[in-house]
């Protein structure tokens, strides 16, 4: 009984061994790809490429190298490649197209010749790209690859829409993040260099490290530049350019101690105020003089060794170089600024360039503005006539004026002129074409000549006009910030008197 119960347990158990054996439809499997037969007409064995550009090709190689050079196209050059199919005497195989892609074709573009059994690679801007070769189908299919680099610099995105940079201030750019170089321009022997285009003075000219990894572009003066730099390597020339602006930076020196005709602006006391500016745009650096000093002639004139409204010496030239110290003038300190009598604003504004040396003893500039705060004088004599019409002067006002101010007689008197679109005076006038003479800036006039003296309103003006003058007294003092103000009302009588 026992050995019948054995037997029926193992014919189970060989019952199911034969049920496994017989159903491996119960356990799915996934079929194997089918290899076509290796004398299937049609069936793409191998695909190759050849070119002159390339050495020392491996036996069934399928990733190359390009170096390329930019700017060429198909009519000017590129790299010619060969792609080979094989079998070779397989009409069906040889029929086949090959498609040639770039993965970036602003860098690299690709053509193709011979339904693709030949292509053109050729540069057109400095970058990576990489360039894919693709024949046949399926499980037959062959790819190569070209890993291509066009030599030269390019600059990032940012870097090419511009850069801003304030004058007397430097900003770097640096490879890697700013520039990136490719190729034979990457090469340890490359020679990197900057420049302005035409030399524009916007920007100086820009210092590369010699590591070859900074570029500084420093600004000098407002307004715009083009920096390019440029890759001299292997025989090639590689340039990639950027705008910049450079934004003022100005200073600002304000003198609000008053000055006016009768107590003028000496630079004696802004010297100083002048080094500090200096020295605080250029730490450690030390002023050396100063250039293109300029005002507006409404504003005032600028003098070099002004004494007197008698002698005032030279005009100082803006071409000219003032300086701060040394044993050769002309100096800083000689300059002064007398205000325009008939200039009405309460500010007047003088520009002028410092130049010194900075702290590593290269040669810096900075604009300065010097802001003077303008004293309004008493009027001491107001008269006044109608349009169009003479106004006859007197000798009695100044003579009056002079004793109230300094207790002695008058001697004479020193004018400065109106502007001519106010109106003129003039010595012994009876009308346009009959006077003696023009009463000129800086000459005296003593009592008889001012009782000859007419006032002559330019035609059709209407207003105001300011006559600034200096008085001195018999016993050589002098009147300090007085003028003489002459109103013009229309259809007023004329009048002379003390206002």
């Amino acid at each position: 009984m026992k050995i019948s119960l054995k037997r029926r347990f193992l014919s189970l158990l060989l019952a199911l061994a034969l049920a496994f054996t017989l159903a491996p439809s119960a356990f799915p499997t996934e079929a194997p790809l089918e290899t076509p037969p290796e004398d299937q007409p049609g069936v793409l064995k191998e695909l190759k490429l050849s070119s002159d550009a390339w050495t020392n090709v491996q036996e069934g190689q399928k990733d190359f190298e390009l170096l390329l050079e930019p700017s060429a196209s198909v009519d000017l050059g590129g790299v010619q490649i060969k792609a080979s199919l094989e079998p070779g005497d397989d009409a069906e195989v040889q029929a086949m197209h090959v498609s040639w892609s770039s993965s970036d074709p602003a860098i690299t573009a690709v053509s193709e010749q011979e339904n693709g059994h030949s292509g053109t690679v050729y540069g057109k801007a400095p970058g990576k790209a990489t360039v894919t070769v693709t024949a046949g189908s399926g499980a037959s299919q062959q790819k190569c690859t070209i890993q291509t680099t066009v030599s030269g610099i390019k600059v990032s995105e940012t870097l090419a829409k511009g850069i801003t940079v304030a004058e007397n201030q430097s900003k770097e750019i640096k490879l890697d993040t700013d520039f990136f170089l490719f190729g034979n321009a990457a090469s340890e022997y490359a020679m990197l260099s900057a420049s302005v285009v035409n030399n524009k003075p916007n920007v100086r000219k820009p210092l590369v490290s010699s590591d070859k990894k900074t570029v500084t572009i420093e600004g000098r003066e407002a307004g715009e530049a083009t920096v390019v730099l440029e890759i001299s390597s292997a025989g090639y020339i590689y340039k990639a350019e950027f705008p910049v602006t450079v934004t003022s930076n100005e200073r600002k020196i304000e003198w609000t101690e008053g000055c006016s005709p009768a107590k003028p602006l000496k630079f004696s006391a802004l010297e100083e105020r002048i080094a500090n500016e200096y020295r605080e745009v250029f730490p450690g650096g030390t002023l050396a003089s100063i250039i293109g000093l300029n005002v507006p002639t409404s504003q005032g004139t600028l003098y070099l060794n002004y004494k007197s409204p008698e002698d005032t010496g030279a005009g100082a030239a803006g071409s000219a170089t003032y300086y701060y110290k040394g044993n050769t003038g002309p100096y800083i300190r000689d300059i002064t600024f007398v205000p325009n009598a008939s200039y009405a604003e309460e500010k007047a504004y003088i520009t002028f360039t410092a130049q010194g040396a900075d702290s590593k003893g290269d040669m810096s500039t900075f604009k300065g503005k010097i802001e003077v705060t303008l004293t309004q004088e008493k009027t001491d004599l107001t008269v006044s006539t109608k349009r169009d019409t003479p106004l006859k002067l007197s000798s009695t006002l100044f003579s009056k004026s002079c004793q109230e101010q300094t207790g002695a007689p008058l001697s004479y008197v020193v004018f400065t002129l109106p502007p001519a679109t106010q109106g003129s005076l003039y010595l012994g006038y009876k009308d346009e074409w009959d006077y003696a003479s023009k009463v000129s800036a800086n000459e005296q006039y003593k009592q008889k000549q001012l009782d000859d003296m007419t006032f002559v309103p330019a035609q059709g003006f209407v207003g105001t006009v300011t006559v600034s003058y200096a008085g001195y007294s018999a016993s050589g003092s002098r009147y300090n910030g007085l003028r003489r103000q002459i109103q013009r009302r229309a259809g007023d009588p004329g009048q002379a008197g003390p206002g």
